[in-house]
C-alpha cells in the first residue's frame, strides 16, 4: 500500500534456521522440567513427609511404639499407644493409596487433553505448511503464514519434544 509518499510492495521475512531450531529444542526443555518439577510437587504433597505428618513418621512412630513396648510388654498404656499408632499408619496409607488413584486418573484425563490439542496444532501446522508451499510456489513471500507456523510449533514444544526443518 502507500503510506504518505512510501509506497510498501511486501513484506520479507528473515529468520536464522539455526536459532530457531535451537528456541524450539530450549522451549521443549524448558516446558518439560516445568511439568516434571510440578508432578514431582505433587506427589511428593502425598507423601507429606516434610511436613513430619507422612508415612515415614508414622511409621517411625510405630516402629518406636513397639520399642517402647519390648521393655513394658505388660503396660496398657504402652499398648494402647501401639495400637493407636497402627491403626493411624493404616488410615494414613489408605488415604494416600485413594490420593494415588484420584491423582492417576486426574493425569490420564489430562494426558487425554494435551494429545487431543498436540493433534490439533500439528494439522493446524500442516495445512499451514500446505499454504505456505503454495504461496512459495506463486512466488509470494507468506512470511504471516510461517509466523504462526513458528508460533504454533512454540506452543506444540511446550506439550511435546519437536524437531522442526525446513
Amino acid at each position: 500500500g502507500n503510506f504518505g509518499g512510501v509506497n510498501a510492495a511486501g513484506i520479507r521475512r528473515v529468520a536464522d534456521r539455526f536459532i530457531v531450531q535451537r528456541h524450539l529444542s530450549l522451549t521443549g526443555s524448558s516446558a518439560e522440567a516445568a511439568v516434571r518439577d510440578k508432578l514431582l510437587g505433587q506427589t511428593e504433597a502425598l507423601f507429606n513427609d516434610f511436613a513430619g505428618a507422612g508415612l515415614g513418621s508414622s511409621m517411625s512412630a510405630l516402629f518406636s511404639s513397639f520399642s517402647a513396648l519390648s521393655s513394658l510388654p505388660n503396660d496398657p498404656t504402652t499398648r494402647s499407644t501401639v495400637l493407636q499408632r497402627a491403626e493411624t499408619l493404616s488410615t494414613q496409607i489408605r488415604t494416600t493409596a485413594n490420593q494415588i488413584g484420584d491423582y492417576r486418573a486426574e493425569l490420564f484425563g489430562q494426558a487425554r487433553d494435551v494429545v487431543n490439542d498436540i493433534n490439533s496444532k500439528i494439522d493446524s501446522i500442516a495445512a499451514l505448511n500446505d499454504r505456505i508451499n503454495e504461496a512459495t510456489a506463486a512466488g509470494h513471500e507468506a512470511a504471516d503464514l510461517k509466523d504462526r507456523r513458528d508460533a504454533l510449533l512454540i506452543e506444540l514444544t511446550q506439550k511435546v519434544e519437536v524437531r522442526a526443518y525446513e
